[in-house]
């Protein structure tokens, strides 16, 4: 049996990327995520030492109150949203020309860092720091959607990155 091992460092990989094409040890696994999130705040000149979070208690927001320090008092809100909940939002508005998506990736006072990180990296990062999951429940219609575009993603890793980005790109979300 062929062992993994992480790109970065060598070390035996626990995690495989389909959207980097690579194999992460734990390590390089969790600062892959951290760097990602900081950067996405970043780039939106979002940048602030403390944020206010959406406590829902979902995995969403754990990941998000382990990466940023929260002060319910700043101006800049962090959602909860995941690749996931864009995706759904995109397609619906291409399956129905009426829908109108609820969702944006940021506004003037609020951003969703998690739009690049699907709920299965979600549920790996806070297993690796063993924090417990609680997973996510959606209606049965966004379920089945959400069924046929992981499907999608199953044949063609970063299918479902590319619809958030045209979504992003036409400003459906």
């Amino acid at each position: 049996m062929d062992q993994k091992t992480c790109k970065v460092c060598g070390n035996g990989a626990d995690f495989y990327s389909p959207y980097l094409k690579k194999y992460l040890c734990r390590k390089h696994f969790e600062k892959m995520i951290i760097r990602r999130l900081s950067k996405i705040v970043t780039s939106e000149g979002m940048k602030s030492k403390g944020y206010r979070l959406d406590d829902d208690g979902s995995d969403a927001h754990r990941l998000l109150a382990f990466v940023f320090k929260e002060d319910k008092g700043s101006g800049v809100r962090l959602s909860n949203l995941t690749m996931e909940d864009f995706a759904l939002e995109t397609m619906k508005y291409f399956t129905d020309k009426r829908y109108r998506p609820r969702v944006r990736i940021s506004t003037k006072t609020s951003v969703s860092p998690l739009y690049t990180t699907s709920e299965g990296e979600i549920r790996d990062f806070l297993a690796a720091k063993n924090i417990v999951s609680a997973g996510r429940k959606r209606d049965a219609e966004d379920e089945w959607l959400l069924n046929f575009i992981r499907g999608f993603e199953e044949r063609r890793p970063g299918g479902m990155i590319s619809l958030v980005r045209i979504g992003n790109e036409l400003e459906i979300i």
